[in-house]
């Protein structure tokens, strides 16, 4: 029996090859064709423009990708005007001011996307090389979109991949926030996980070490560190926040740093 390799790059149209030779060579990864594609668990590959993940024994309605213009992404561009977001006021968004924001756990960029649209500026850290590439790719396609609005909205976010706990050490901004992966096992009640995250739990590099993210966060917000987690979760490295916002299906854990 063969053995199935992690992850490679799936070359499906020739229209795409430099631009998949150009990521193959960024990430280290080996191009293959459809007939390879199966001794793979994930494969990435260009559709249509768009950088998209799947795994290999999955139809292509299964893949995951970034998109800012449609979707949830533009569904939110749209409304999140209306009425306060509990995550603007978990990160101390006022009329008057828009706080600086590290999201040291970026992952495909929705909620530094929503942050972002909320006027403040944003450093997103993401330390999966392969999901830094689809955020990465998104942000691309948005500048590039001619939509104006959403084109001054990604301006404010600035990708960098690696580890938090180290790119941490060397910035400051008012807030950091964090969406670590929990460990499925924590899960208790078996809550229905989102798509992407599905395929993101077989990723090697995507769970964090809590306590260490948390004290470097903690050492970078000259105001607060704000924690989402899952409304049944327990607190990040179970350390007790100073108090907390409430959202649907989730709350926001707030650590402030200055008082």
């Amino acid at each position: 029996m063969s053995e199935i390799k992690p992850i490679a790059i799936l070359i499906n149209d020739e229209k795409a090859k430099q631009a998949s030779e150009f990521l193959a060579e960024q990430l280290s990864l080996p191009i293959i064709g459809t007939e390879q594609s199966s001794s793979f668990s994930f494969l990435l590959f260009f559709d249509q423009g768009m950088l998209k993940l799947i795994q290999s024994n999955m139809d292509k309605m299964g893949a995951v990708w970034v998109d800012f213009g449609k979707g949830k992404s533009a569904y939110r561009q749209k409304h999140q005007g209306k009425g306060k977001l509990p995550v603007s006021r978990a990160c101390g968004i006022k009329q008057n001011h828009r706080p600086s924001i590290i999201d040291g756990t970026a992952g495909l960029g929705q909620d530094a996307f929503v942050l972002a649209g909320l006027g403040c500026q944003l450093l997103c850290i993401e330390q999966q090389p392969v999901i830094a590439a689809l955020l990465a790719d998104g942000l691309l396609r948005a500048k590039e979109s001619g939509n104006l609005q959403l084109q001054e909205i990604v301006a404010k976010m600035q990708l960098v991949e690696g580890e938090s706990e180290t790119i941490l050490k060397d910035n400051r901004a008012d807030v950091v926030y964090l969406d670590p992966m929990y460990p499925h096992q924590e899960n208790r009640k078996q809550a229905k996980v989102k798509k992407g995250m599905q395929l993101f739990r077989s990723l090697s590099g995507t769970l964090s070490n809590e306590p260490e993210l948390l004290a470097a966060a903690l050492t970078a917000a000259t105001d607060r560190v704000v924690v989402k987690r899952p409304d049944w979760a327990s607190p990040i490295a179970g350390k007790e926040p100073t108090y907390q916002v409430p959202a649907k299906n989730h709350r926001f854990d707030i650590y402030k740093t200055s008082l």
